[in-house]
């Protein structure tokens, strides 16, 4: 699940060029993504 969940993560900063822009910024902070993330690394014990 974390490689599966990482890969899709680096696909998105992969292309940070067309999302980041500011109607990008926009709709990721409408989505669940900054949730998921935020659970994911606060599941990381740290291996």
């Amino acid at each position: 699940m974390l490689e599966f969940a990482s890969s899709g993560i680096l696909g998105l900063f992969g292309k940070a060029s067309s999302i980041f822009t500011t109607q990008g910024i926009g709709s990721i902070k409408r989505s669940t993504l900054p949730e998921t993330i935020s659970h994911l690394t606060n599941s990381l014990d740290g291996e």
